[in-house]
C-alpha cells in the first residue's frame, strides 16, 4: 500500500464517522413524532383512569357495572397454586390473567392496599377495593396507547411517516378508545391484539413464510382468547394467502397460522381444554354464561329494551355506534376514507379492507350492538380516514388538511368533554350531594326502578350486582326512607309525597323512545314538580345526531340525574 493510500485512510474513517454525527440528528427525529404521539395518548387517558374509583359512598364498585363483573372473575384466579380455571367463560381468559397479575404487582408493591380487618366501617374496604380496581384498568390504559402506536406503524407502512402520525393521531383523540382505556374492561386490550394481528398480516405481504404466518395466527388467537369474536382477524392474513396463492408457500404458511392461533388460543384461555363444560354451557346455575349462550342466545335475544326497535345492526352501528364513538365527523371523514381505499381495491389494503368488511357484517348481525364492539375496527377507520390525501392530487391534499383540520378540532373538543367528566365528580355524587343537603333525616326518596349503579349511591350497597341485595339495602339505610316499588314504574312510591324522586336516564330512554305508558305515566305524575339536573352538556357543534339514544359505553361517564321534589317541599 502506497504513503498516499496510508494517508487518506484515517481521513475515510473521519468522513464516515462525520456522516454518522450528520445523520444522528435525523435518526432522532423518526422517534421523535411517534413518540410525542404516543405521550400525547397518555396525557388524554391519564385524567380518566380514577373516574368514579370505589370511595366512603360507594366502597365496594365504580359506576360501570361490567367492572365489578370483571373484577370478581380476575380475583379467582390464583398463579401460585395453579388455579387458571375462572368459570365465566362469556369472554376468554387472557384479560382476566393480564389483570390478575397487574394485581399482584400492584399488591407486591404496596399499590394496592390489604384487606382491611374485621370491626372496622364499610368504607375501609374503599382503598383496598380502588386498588384492585385501577390494577386492572391500567391493562386497559397500556392496551389503548400501544394499538395507538401500531396504527401509527399501519399507516407509516402503507403510505409513510406523515400519514402513519395523522392515523395514529386519530385513533389517539378517538372518544371511545379514549374512554375505554380507563375501563376494566375486555375490549382495550382485545382491540389490542386485533390490532397487532393486522400489523403483521400487512407483513405477509412482504413474502409469504411460516414464521410471519406463525406470529399472525399467535396474535389472532390471543385476540381470540380475549375476546372469542376476534377471530374474524384471520380474514385479512387469510386474504393475503389468497394474494399469494401462486407461490408455492400457501399451504404450510396456512398450517403455520392455524397451529400458531390455536396454541396461542389455548394458552391464553386454557379453559377450552381444563373446564369445556363450563366454557362452552355456563357456570352451573347460572344460564347467562358460557361461549354457547354468547354465540348463539345472547346475540339472538338481544340485551333487555336497549336494542329493541332499533332497526339492522348494520344500520345501528352507522347512526349511533360511530357517531358517539369516533365523533360525528371523524366517522364522515373515516368512512369517505374507507369508500375511497374500496374503490381503488389496492393490493396492499385490500387485507383490512376484507377485515373490516366481514366484522362489520358479521357484529350487525347480532341483536346485542354495544357500541364498543366497534373498537376493533377503529384502527381500520383511522388508518382509511388519515389516507385520503395519498390518493389525492395537489388541490385534494389542500382541501384534506383543511379536513383534517377541522375534523381533529371538533373530535378532541368533543373527547375533552368526555375527559373533563372523567376527571370531576360523577354526576351520581353530585346527586348524592344535593340529596344529602334538601332532604332531611328520616325523608323519604323514591325510585322508579331497583336502584343500580346509575344512582346516587345513598346506600353503599347500591352498586351490587345483584337485584336482591340491592333490594335489601332499603331496610339497611338508616338516615332515609327509601321506596322502591314492587313492580317497575308503579306510582305507588309516590303516595304518599316523597320528599324527593330521584330518575336517571339510564332508567327513562328505552322505555321513553319505546313509549312504554307506566313509565310515561309515571313521568306525567312528576310533572309540575322542581326539578334538578345533574349531566354533562356536549355543545350542539360536537354532539352526535340526536336520536333519542346515547350508547351505554359513553353513557356511563356521561349520565343525566334529576331529582323531582314536590312544590311544597324544600
Amino acid at each position: 500500500m502506497s504513503e498516499l493510500e496510508e494517508t487518506d485512510k484515517p481521513l475515510e474513517h473521519l468522513n464516515h464517522a462525520a456522516r454518522e454525527n450528520k445523520d444522528a440528528p435525523a435518526k432522532l427525529t423518526v422517534y421523535f413524532w411517534p413518540c410525542m404521539l404516543i405521550l400525547f395518548a397518555l396525557a388524554l387517558r391519564l385524567p380518566g383512569l380514577e373516574w368514579s374509583l370505589p370511595n366512603a359512598q360507594h366502597p365496594f364498585s365504580t359506576f360501570h357495572p361490567d367492572e365489578a363483573v370483571n373484577l370478581g372473575v380476575a380475583r379467582t384466579i390464583d398463579f401460585a397454586r395453579g388455579k387458571l380455571d375462572i368459570g365465566y367463560y362469556n369472554y376468554g381468559a387472557l384479560f382476566f390473567y393480564l389483570a390478575a397479575l397487574s394485581m399482584a404487582i400492584g399488591r407486591g408493591y404496596g399499590l394496592v392496599s390489604p384487606v382491611p380487618s374485621g370491626g372496622q366501617p364499610l368504607s375501609a374496604i374503599a382503598p383496598h377495593m380502588s386498588g384492585l380496581f385501577l390494577a386492572g384498568r391500567i391493562v386497559s390504559l397500556i392496551s389503548g396507547i400501544l394499538t395507538v402506536a401500531l396504527v401509527y406503524a399501519m399507516g407509516n407502512r402503507l403510505y409513510g411517516k406523515k400519514i402513519g402520525l395523522l392515523a395514529g393521531f386519530f385513533m389517539a383523540i378517538a372518544p371511545l378508545a379514549v374512554v375505554h382505556s380507563d375501563f376494566f374492561t375486555v375490549d382495550s386490550t382485545a382491540a389490542l391484539f386485533t390490532t397487532l394481528s393486522l400489523l403483521w398480516s400487512m407483513k405477509m405481504q412482504d413474502g409469504v413464510n411460516w414464521k410471519t404466518a406463525c406470529i399472525t395466527g399467535v396474535w389472532i388467537g390471543l385476540a381470540s382468547a380475549t375476546k372469542y369474536n376476534m377471530g374474524l382477524a384471520a380474514a385479512a392474513p387469510l386474504m393475503v394467502l389468497w394474494q399469494q396463492r401462486k407461490s408455492g408457500k400457501c399451504l404450510p404458511s396456512m398450517a403455520a397460522l392455524a397451529l400458531g392461533g390455536i396454541a396461542a388460543f389455548l394458552i391464553g384461555c386454557p379453559g377450552a381444554l381444563i373446564n369445556f363444560h363450563e366454557f362452552w354451557y355456563g357456570m352451573p346455575g347460572n344460564s347467562q354464561t358460557g361461549l354457547a349462550y354468547e354465540l348463539f342466545v345472547h346475540s339472538r335475544t338481544g340485551h333487555g329494551l336497549l336494542f329493541v326497535d332499533t332497526g339492522p345492526g348494520w344500520w345501528y352501528h352507522l347512526v349511533v355506534s360511530l357517531p358517539w364513538g369516533l365523533g360525528l365527523w371523524m366517522e364522515l371523514l373515516c368512512l369517505a376514507g374507507l369508500a375511497a381505499a374500496f374503490a381503488k381495491k389496492s393490493e396492499k389494503e385490500l387485507p383490512l379492507l376484507v377485515f373490516w368488511l366481514v366484522a362489520f357484517f358479521v357484529t350487525g348481525l347480532s341483536a346485542v350492538r354495544f357500541a364498543r364492539y366497534m373498537l376493533p375496527l377503529f384502527p381500520v377507520f383511522c388508518l382509511f380516514g388519515a389516507g385520503i390525501s395519498a390518493r389525492a392530487g395537489s388541490i385534494g391534499r389542500k382541501v384534506a388538511v383543511v379536513a383534517y383540520a377541522a375534523v381533529s378540532i371538533l373530535t378532541l373538543c368533543y373527547t375533552a368533554v368526555l375527559v373533563k367528566s372523567m376527571a370531576g365528580t360523577p354526576v351520581q355524587e353530585q346527586a348524592l350531594a344535593y340529596l344529602q343537603k334538601n332532604v332531611p333525616d328520616k325523608g323519604s326518596i323514591a325510585f322508579a326502578t331497583v336502584p343500580w349503579f346509575y344512582t346516587p349511591p345513598v346506600s353503599p350497597y347500591f352498586g351490587a350486582l345483584s337485584a336482591q341485595v340491592r333490594r335489601q339495602a332499603v331496610a339497611q339505610c338508616v338516615r332515609y326512607v327509601l321506596r322502591i316499588p314492587e313492580k317497575e314504574w308503579s306510582t305507588s312510591v309516590l303516595t304518599p309525597l316523597p320528599n324527593a324522586v330521584v330518575l336517571c336516564n339510564f332508567e327513562t330512554m328505552h322505555p321513553v323512545r319505546l313509549g312504554q305508558k307506566r313509565a310515561l305515566n309515571f313521568l306525567d305524575r312528576l310533572k309540575g314538580w322542581r326539578v334538578h339536573t345533574f349531566a354533562t352538556s356536549l355543545p350542539e357543534i360536537i354532539a352526535p345526531p340526536n336520536l333519542g339514544i346515547v350508547p351505554d359505553d359513553i353513557l356511563y361517564v356521561i349520565p343525566s340525574i334529576r331529582v323531582y321534589q314536590p312544590e311544597n317541599q324544600s
